[in-house]
């Protein structure tokens, strides 16, 4: 990959994050006392004051939990003392849910040691080292349903540890990223992880706390930004009021119906989180506060992570990406040509067939003559490409130029290279002046490798659907759904799990609200669908691109836009129908099944979905379908 693709906008908020937490272990060498905090105002300074005071408590609750886990841990097990202790973990990690918003905006890896997934991970020094989780998820492990007694001991070095993760919180984070814009981003990202990852119980799987949880987060946020609304209030009463009814609307809701499996996440979305979204934009520009200057893929331009067209592609894109009308309109011409291939057999749409959602239909594609004997992976479609964090099964690449790249010069998909391609491109007059006036270069120096993989990409980033019934419904369309549809998405973001990896809004593995990691998940895919023989897939996914055990049988997470055109479905095509996924998730993936796979990421124990349900999740998924003029072939 060359230097420039390196410097794209993912890449400049890292060095950005470093660059801030430079400066600030610079002032603290120098002796410490708050650093100027330029854009910032009274109210943030309260604010900034009000999240030290939640820290003690949250502390606080951590050292009860500690004597309560302790009062737990003794044979024989004292079942009083274990609920104790599960009303300590509760109270703690309200506490900590209270800072979530801060946490997790400001110091990211951090708090993924405090709150993050029971997912061993690899270490990012040493690959080949696994790293355990830890944090409040596996504590929850050693309490819920009742106290493990065996992992007691743990449990207190993690709480130890957590205790040592609230006083780095303090020493630094928030000050890296000074200002009442960075605040209110902060809020409007909280409550999009609420929205999208609280309400789905993602780090409540095991307590099933997830809205009352959530309605702690949303209090945070809303105590957070109570001196800019007390602010609003002598500006704008009937704003800032406003502002504060939302909050309370959201909140009350998830309190009121705090059943896991019956809350209605469709309803809570349309009419408590959007109008608070639209609101909490409509206050921050009465304010007078604008957005941070730094790369973003959830768009500053849109209120709510559920809008339409709420995700750049330009976030996803490398430094040296193009757009514009004529390099579009090339990509496309050339997205349909054999000439890119030496044989001039083979297009891009031979195997993304827009008919088909840019899929060819079948479980493997079909490869050059001389390559048959390969095994490759099922043909993706490309629809919403252009917003994935991650390219290819395994995830080798991060950008659409390099995928291109790659599959033009793969002797078994179009057997060329770009360099190749150029050649036969620059035969024809035609194709030269395109080029040129694409590029905005002399005709004969236009034809290029690199101008043909920037004007494909080009094309490909087009390629964005969003309003399919489902988005609709989101948008507030009530008769968007039908009833078993919205029944459908309850499930799929609730009780059947779905949405805990397919996140909402893009239903990938783009995890928001931030949308910038996509984790590669192991499933135990059979090497087909039998109910006799089943043998694992020996397809490796993750691991030939990082070897280490955790990503042996990883694959990324696609998004289940257009999954009722994809079919069939997995890396290896082994599952024809939708139908037939869905008992193989319901049964626990492939150790459910009875294959040894011992770093599944999947639950192995089964869902224990009716036959209504799994029709109602099948509905759902069919209501994301939206091919719309993506699918418009070209004539050359």
């Amino acid at each position: 990959m060359r230097l420039a693709s390196l410097l794209d906008a993912r890449s400049s908020t890292i060095l950005s994050f470093a660059g801030m937490f430079g400066a600030l272990m610079a002032w603290a060498a120098c002796g410490g006392g708050r650093p100027p905090a330029p854009g910032g105002s009274r109210a943030l300074e309260a604010a900034l004051a009000d999240y030290g005071a939640r820290l003690d408590s949250l502390d606080a609750s951590l050292d009860t939990l500690d004597r309560a886990i302790r009062g737990a841990a003794r044979r024989p097990v004292d079942e009083a003392e274990g609920a104790k202790a599960r009303v300590a973990f509760r109270a703690a990690r309200v506490r900590f849910k209270r800072v979530e918003m801060q946490s997790e905006y400001y110091v990211p890896w951090l708090s993924r040691e405090i709150n993050g997934p029971v997912l061993t991970r690899a270490d990012e020094d040493d690959p080949e080292t696994p790293v355990d989780p830890a944090g409040f998820q596996v504590i929850e492990a050693t309490l819920f349903p009742s106290v493990d007694v065996e992992k007691a001991e743990r449990a207190l070095v993690l709480v130890h540890s957590l205790r040592g993760n609230v006083a780095s919180l303090r020493s630094f984070g928030v000050d890296t990223m000074p200002g009442d814009a960075f605040f209110f981003d902060a809020a409007r990202q909280e409550i999009a992880r609420v929205a999208t990852l609280g309400i789905a119980g993602f780090d409540a799987a095991v307590s099933r706390d997830a809205m009352t949880e959530s309605a702690d987060a949303l209090q945070g946020v809303r105590d957070a930004l109570a001196p800019w609304t007390a602010r609003l209030s002598g500006e704008n009463t009937r704003l800032a009021d406003a502002l504060d009814a939302r909050f309370a609307e959201a909140i009350a809701e998830l309190r009121a119906n705090p059943d896991f499996d019956t809350f209605d996440r469709l309803h809570f979305i349309v009419h408590r989180v959007q109008p608070l979204a639209h609101t909490l934009a409509l206050a921050q520009r009465a304010l007078g506060i604008g957005a941070p200057d730094r790369p973003r893929a959830w768009s500053h331009h849109a209120a709510s992570i559920f809008d339409r067209d709420a995700i750049d592609p330009a976030f996803f894109a490398p430094a040296e990406a193009v757009s514009g009308a004529a390099v579009t309109a090339l990509g496309h011409s050339l997205f349909f040509d054999p000439a890119l291939s030496p044989s001039g057999t083979r297009s891009c749409a031979s195997c993304h067939d827009p008919a088909k959602a840019f899929t060819d239909a079948r479980p493997r594609p079909l490869l050059l003559e001389s390559h048959q004997s390969a095994a490759p992976r099922n043909t993706p479609g490309l629809i919403g490409v252009a917003l994935q964090p991650a390219l290819f099964a395994d995830e080798r690449a991060h950008f659409l130029e390099d995928q291109i790249t790659d599959v033009l010069g793969s002797r078994a998909e179009m057997g060329g290279s770009l360099e190749a391609a150029a050649g036969a491109l620059r035969a024809r007059s035609g194709y030269r002046a395109r080029f040129a006036d694409a590029f905005h270069v002399a005709p004969d120096g236009g034809v290029t490798g690199v101008h043909i993989r920037l004007a494909i990409a080009a094309y490909l980033r087009t390629l964005r659907g969003g309003t399919s019934r489902v988005d609709r419904a989101l948008a507030g369309d009530s008769s968007a759904l039908a009833p078993r549809e919205r029944d459908g998405f309850n499930l799929f973001m609730g009780r059947a799990g779905c949405g805990t990896c397919h996140f909402a809004p893009a239903f990938g593995g783009a995890m928001p609200p931030t949308l910038a990691e996509s984790e590669p998940e192991v499933l135990g895919v059979p090497a087909r669908w039998a109910v006799r023989r089943r043998v694992l897939d020996p397809d490796p996914g993750r691991w030939g691109v990082r070897r280490t055990a955790t990503n042996h049988g990883a694959f990324k997470t696609p998004t289940l836009r257009n999954v009722a055109r994809t079919a069939p479905y997995m890396h290896n095509g082994a599952f024809a129908t939708l139908e037939a996924v869905l008992d193989f998730y319901d049964a626990g993936g492939g150790a459910g099944i009875g294959l040894a796979v011992p770093n599944q990421t999947l639950p192995a124990d089964s869902l224990h979905l009716t036959r209504g349900e799994k029709l109602a999740l099948i509905a759902f998924m069919r209501a994301l379908t939206d091919t719309g003029s993506a699918t418009a072939r070209s004539d050359r």
